[in-house]
């Protein structure tokens, strides 16, 4: 007799940045990092506490054997955000045009365009792919997600020594911290009592790489006790409005989704890019034909800590895949609903332990989707220090190096601030992007805007809100957005938002974080508390600058 599963559900937010690699050359000085929590890392952080308590070792064998830990995908507003499947499509031209007119739309409503499903076969020339990572569904609306990335520049005294050119200067791309990712741990009833103690009360993680360089400090708590059904897990993770859709028909088909990376083989044991006919019978009982698919492949990857060394690589179907099966006979809807629970309720395939083989049947999408994408990082709140071990505190040495070198790239900074401020000032006059510091200001006005800025930037660098400065010479130019403006706000505008603290979702606020998340962004203003504040401050100082000194040659 089959013993019972149990399903766990668990959130997750990184405290700290979270550096989990994504394959490429290792000995690059830039690693890139995955944008999700792997099954495998989640399993290992597990086993670790496991043997911090030494709890492993009685029952190795079931927990290597009965427990499988499903990936941590972002989470925001108690929605969980899925990999965009592959047969979803829009046209990149009225996605741009929408964007660009709902980005400046100050009445809060985000602009939707047409969604195309391939399988559906309604227009096929909408064939660009979807601007968004993952994907939910709000309020009748297809809804895109990108977790938000940065670098770190870091410096290794033990790399290539003895060389004449040591590269000992490198970047790691991470998660930024403020993420929030949900996740299914399913187990095997005898192991609750070993693994409950452990999973039923918020602790600290460290998941992932560079765990001494500060990263990987994670929060982990569970949502509610564990469940005996998958279709209750799926509602505490936030996927009831993708999973449940109504069958109120026959249906002669069965769409497949891969919610993770699959590793399938067929019968004699050769990697697959498909679940085989002979499986779904297998688990089902009932025959199909492979008919269509959408799918794109990758390689598994991994590092063992107890072997100290990588997985071998295997060929992978990748998550978002799509794959469509003829039935043999049409089924009703409970019939239906009984193969989509065989399908779901378990990883299929492959080292499903580590988050392989995470399938969902027959998800239904809405005809549009939102062009604005989810914010998935609420203003972060200090909760580092609420939650963090006593040892948790950065190095102050590393902190020291750290300034230095953020020191040392003082002048590529006010050369990338440069670039910007011109290429933003030659954006047409209805871009909303735009950056205005018009000839017809004197050397005089634009010395004065240059003084009321330097306080305020000065404060800024160091790590203080500056309060709005008392304006006695109140003159016109400053409120004249054609004289001098930045994404449409004029220089008093300006230098209010620089001097608020308050979080802000407005059209500056947007620009500035849409420029911060670039690689350059990223790393230039890593370490500016008020980074959004910061950088429109230097970016309108730098260009106020170059047109003085234009005037004064």
């Amino acid at each position: 007799m089959n013993s019972m599963q149990l399903y766990s559900v668990v959130e997750i937010t990184n405290l700290e940045p979270l550096k989990i690699g994504a394959g490429g050359n290792k000995a690059n000085q830039i690693e890139p990092s995955k944008d999700y929590i792997p099954g495998s890392t989640i399993r290992g952080a597990i086993i670790g506490q496991l043997i911090r308590r030494r709890l492993f070792d009685d029952c190795m064998n079931t927990i290597l054997t009965q427990m499988e830990c499903y990936n941590a995908y972002p989470c925001a507003d108690g929605n969980l955000y899925i990999p965009a499947p592959q047969n979803l499509r829009i046209n990149k031209h009225e996605y741009r045009r929408a964007k660009t007119e709902s980005r400046y739309d100050h009445s809060g409503n985000a602009g939707t365009i047409a969604l195309t499903n391939l399988h559906d076969g309604s227009d096929l020339s909408n064939h660009d792919a979807l601007a968004f990572r993952f994907i939910s569904v709000q309020n009748g609306e297809l809804t895109g997600l990108n977790p938000v990335k940065e670098y770190r520049l870091h410096h290794n005294t033990s790399r290539n020594k003895g060389e004449k050119d040591r590269e000992n200067l490198f970047r790691y791309q991470a998660l930024a911290p403020g993420h929030t990712f949900r996740t299914i741990i399913r187990y095997d009833e005898s192991l609750a009592g070993v693994l409950e103690p452990i999973m039923q009360q918020p602790m600290n993680l460290y998941l992932g790489g560079a765990k001494g360089s500060g990263y990987g400090l994670c929060r982990m708590q569970p949502l509610e006790i564990h469940v005996t059904e998958y279709g209750e897990a799926t509602e505490q993770l936030g996927l009831r409005t993708l999973l449940n859709s109504k069958v109120s028909s026959p249906s002669s088909e069965l769409t497949i989704t891969c919610l993770s990376d699959c590793v399938f083989r067929n019968e004699y044991g050769q990697p697959v890019n498909y679940l085989p006919e002979s499986e779904i019978h297998r688990i089902t009982g009932v025959s199909v034909k492979l008919i269509k698919q959408y799918v794109q492949a990758g390689m598994t990857e991994g590092y063992n800590m107890k072997w100290k060394a990588r997985y071998p690589k295997e060929t992978t179907l990748k998550a978002g895949s799509v794959l469509v099966y003829q039935l043999n006979i049409e089924l009703g809807p409970e019939e239906l609903k009984q193969v989509k629970q065989a399908l779901e309720c378990k990883p299929v395939g492959y080292r499903v332990q580590d988050g392989y083989g995470w399938l969902a049947v027959n998800l239904s999408y809405p005809e549009r989707m939102a062009v604005r994408s989810i914010q998935p990082i609420a203003e972060y709140r200090e909760d580092r220090a609420k939650y963090a071990e006593p040892d948790c505190s950065v190095n102050p040495q590393e902190e020291e190096v750290m300034s230095i070198l953020l020191a040392g790239l003082e002048p590529v900074k006010q050369r990338w601030l440069e670039l910007l401020t011109c290429k933003l000032q030659e954006q047409g006059e209805q871009s909303g992007e735009r950056f205005v510091v018009s000839n017809q200001l004197n050397s005089s006005q634009l010395q004065q805007m240059k003084e009321t800025l330097q306080p305020l930037i000065k404060h800024l660098k160091n790590g203080d809100m500056p309060s709005l400065p008392s304006d006695n010479t109140d003159r016109s130019y400053k409120k004249d957005n054609r004289l001098c403006s930045i994404a449409g706000h004029h220089f008093k505008e300006l230098i209010t938002f620089i001097c608020s603290s308050a979080s802000s979702s407005g059209s500056l606020s947007r620009f500035a974080q849409n420029k911060l998340n670039g690689k350059k962004g990223s790393l230039l203003f890593s370490h500016a508390r008020y980074r959004e504040q910061q950088f429109i401050a230097e970016l309108l100082y730098t260009g106020l600058h170059v047109e003085q000194r234009r005037k004064d040659k």
